[in-house]
């Protein structure tokens, strides 16, 4: 790799004839241009973590206290509704709260 330069994409790109390349190429030229520069001498490395979600989350609320007090407050707020106290109860207003996530439709993407 070091007598060629590698164009920094996604894996797995391709195209489709040697034109839609140079298209490319000619398009976004500054852009890979100051890429290329800020890479240059420079490696890239790959990390992947494994680690017990839980175990850590509680590793941290050990060391910080300011996620132990953030912890708190969002428990003691889980049962309070968030519209503001004039919101009534049979208003045609609905009452977004934390089970309100279960009503809520999500958006579909495909895999």
């Amino acid at each position: 790799m070091r007598q060629r330069t590698v164009i920094p994409m996604s894996f797995g790109t391709v195209f489709k004839t040697r034109d839609d390349i140079v298209e490319l190429l000619r398009g976004a030229y500054d852009a890979f241009r100051d890429v290329l520069n800020k890479m240059e001498d420079k490696l890239e490395f790959g990390l992947k973590i494994l680690w017990d979600r839980d175990v850590m989350i509680r590793e941290i609320e050990k060391q910080d206290e300011d996620v132990r007090r953030l912890k708190g407050e969002i428990a003691t707020q889980k049962d309070r509704p968030t519209l503001p106290a004039s919101s009534t109860a049979g208003s045609s207003t609905p009452r977004w709260g934390p089970s309100a996530s279960a009503t809520c439709p999500r958006s579909s993407r495909a895999p």
